[in-house]
């Protein structure tokens, strides 16, 4: 068969962790998978990611109970109560399928996954995320490559989907184009799966997202006629970069990074904001953008983030030791200096595009409205409510991936693609 039309049980769009934990799913259930994408695998935001994940359960008093009462309280309760269920049940899965790909956890001594070697990030009861060593995003962008090798999934990178087709009432096919020599192909398929990412670049130039951040899997789907949910709800991270503008954007880092005693001042350096690193991404954002809307700025229209006071305690230079063995404080270095780096001098910052927590309507096993369609990641929507928590989206990708992966692989091997080769031409 014309390698341009052919079939398959299981056709996942999208080479993040997401689709590639889907992808790997389907084929361990016995489906025949084809994987697309319009990057290289293992390059999109779960790449350039801080390679921070979440895992319920290290310090005593936390477990699924907990984490499900952050993750409402954090999405304003507006999540779908299934969805959140759902992941906190299954979040601590996340960490062995990760592990199992290829990536590594930092431990403890006793070589555990457990205090110290567990943060506590910004709108978390308790500490509950794990550093991806070493090589963070990278790390993780390597191991999805790997593990779609091992597992036999077709691969077509620099494919861009521009449709999904229908046919007796569900999703049979997926009609895309090559990059390189502008070659149209259509690949029939039993179930598809979208994991797509967001639309962070809808905001460029303030965003942290790499440029295929574009919406593409919403896109797809709306036009196909899936039913979307929460897409007023979009995420800003609080601290990027304001100049030179080849750098503006780029993320520096979530309220946790201002340590025990960063603070968050005007453009005057009048003090906004204490004890920043308790808060949510949400609760600092909304804060800001209060401020910039009073005219409270910088010449450049930002805001201060003053980390000197952690120079004057053992805590707090610990915490910024510790930024600087991350490698966190280069991207500091080269926009502002080594004064800031050091944290002698305070940071121009301003919020950016960061998450999408709207998409597409699912249920807990990733199923869309469409027959035959399934979402997993940032495309789909109601996780995480009005906000997400940080450290849960890598989670998330290989919990519901996984998911996604194992439904679309029952439905297409009971749904064999039906729609013949000359109609989907």
């Amino acid at each position: 068969m014309n390698r341009s039309y052919q079939a398959y049980d299981v056709v996942v769009v999208g080479a993040g962790g997401a689709g590639v934990t889907a992808a790997v799913a389907a084929a361990q259930a016995g489906a025949h998978v084809a994987l697309i994408s319009k990057d290289p695998v293992g390059y999109g935001d779960t790449r350039i990611s801080d390679g921070i994940m979440a895992r319920p359960g290290l310090v005593a008093g936390d477990g699924p109970e907990a984490f499900l009462a952050d993750l409402l309280a954090g999405g304003g309760h507006i999540n779908q109560p299934d969805l959140a269920q759902t992941m906190a049940e299954e979040c601590a899965e996340a960490t062995p399928i990760a592990e199992d790909f290829g990536v590594l956890f930092s431990r403890n001594e006793q070589g555990q996954l457990g205090p110290p070697a567990v943060w506590h990030t910004g709108g978390h009861t308790y500490r509950r995320s794990l550093a991806c060593l070493p090589a963070a995003g990278l790390a993780f962008g390597q191991a999805l490559r790997g593990a779609l090798a091992r597992a036999g999934v077709d691969v077509y990178e620099e494919t861009l989907a521009f449709k999904l087709v229908a046919a007796d009432n569900r999703i049979q096919a997926v009609a895309a184009v090559r990059w390189p020599g502008g070659e149209p192909i259509v690949l029939r398929a039993g179930a598809v799966v979208l994991a797509t990412g967001g639309a962070g670049w809808l905001y460029y130039p303030h965003t942290d997202c790499l440029r295929g951040a574009t919406g593409d899997g919403m896109a797809l789907a709306y036009a196909a006629g899936a039913e979307l949910v929460d897409m007023e709800m979009v995420q800003f991270i609080p601290f990027a970069i304001v100049h030179p503008p080849s750098y503006c954007g780029i993320l520096i880092g979530e309220p946790a990074v201002a340590g025990p005693h960063g603070v968050l001042l005007d453009g005057q350096g009048r003090l906004l904001l204490e004890n920043v690193r308790r808060q949510t991404r949400a609760a600092v954002t909304r804060v800001m953008a209060e401020a910039i809307a009073a005219g409270r700025v910088t010449e450049r229209g930002a805001l201060l983030l003053d980390m000197s006071g952690n120079l004057k305690s053992e805590d707090g230079r610990k915490h910024l030791d510790y930024l600087k063995r991350r490698g966190r404080l280069e991207v500091v270095r080269r926009a502002y200096g080594g004064k800031a780096a050091r944290g002698e001098e305070p940071w121009e910052v301003l919020p950016s595009a960061h998450y999408f927590m709207g998409g597409l309507r699912v249920d807990p096993w990733g199923a869309t409205n469409l027959p035959g369609l399934y979402a997993a990641g940032q495309v789909a929507g109601g996780v995480h409510g009005a906000n997400r928590l940080g450290s849960v989206s890598l989670a998330e990708i290989f919990v519901f991936g996984r998911r996604a992966g194992l439904a679309a692989a029952r439905f297409a091997l009971g749904h064999p693609p039906a729609l013949p080769e000359d109609e989907a031409v």
